[in-house]
């Protein structure tokens, strides 16, 4: 039979592992990045067409999907 000091760092350890388990699966997500969230055009002439290019980053461990874009 195990002592009671054995069963004790057992039983630790088992509880040590499913708590990692958890935490790592916990942080499986994606993490959008935007190096440059926002741009300021300079003032220009009426109707001429001005272009912006966003660079978004999945810095997570998961698939990041876009959905949804809106203009401001």
């Amino acid at each position: 039979m195990l002592k009671t000091t054995q069963k004790w760092v057992i039983m630790l350890a088992a509880a040590a592992f499913w708590v990692s388990i958890g935490v790592s699966a916990a942080q499986a997500e994606p993490v959008a990045v935007a190096p440059e969230p926002s741009h300021t055009f300079p003032s220009v002439v009426e109707g001429k067409e001005v272009v912006h290019e966003f660079v978004i980053q999945n810095k997570g461990d998961e698939t990041l999907e876009i959905q949804k874009v809106q203009t401001g």
